[in-house]
């Protein structure tokens, strides 16, 4: 976000209720990290407008009844012997998209 007036908003919208991270925590930890990272290869506190001060993020309402995370980031690779088709017939029965056909 980089209009001020929808950051405030956003915040006198929010004001002190909570927000949970149900899915992005790591990104959200790593984030940190790098930042902390950042900050101590440049000598301190980083200036308000650096990228590392920023993480992306969704806020979506939880009570949404279409609301649906996958876990899309969890790719397999680097494994010479992976079938695809084969991991998605066993794994079919406990799909959650083919429930939801």
């Amino acid at each position: 976000m980089t209009d001020g007036e929808v950051e405030n908003k956003v915040i006198d919208l929010l004001g002190t209720k909570p927000v949970y991270i149900a899915d992005g925590h790591h990104r959200y930890t790593t984030a940190r990290k790098y930042q902390k990272e950042v900050e101590a290869a440049h000598g301190g506190k980083l200036p308000p407008g650096h990228p590392a001060n920023w993480c992306l993020f969704v806020l979506v309402g939880m009570q949404d009844d279409g609301l649906l995370i996958l876990p899309t980031h969890r790719i397999l690779g680097n494994i010479p012997t992976f079938d695809v088709a084969a991991f998605a017939k066993i794994v079919a029965p406990n799909s959650t998209l083919s429930k939801r056909r």
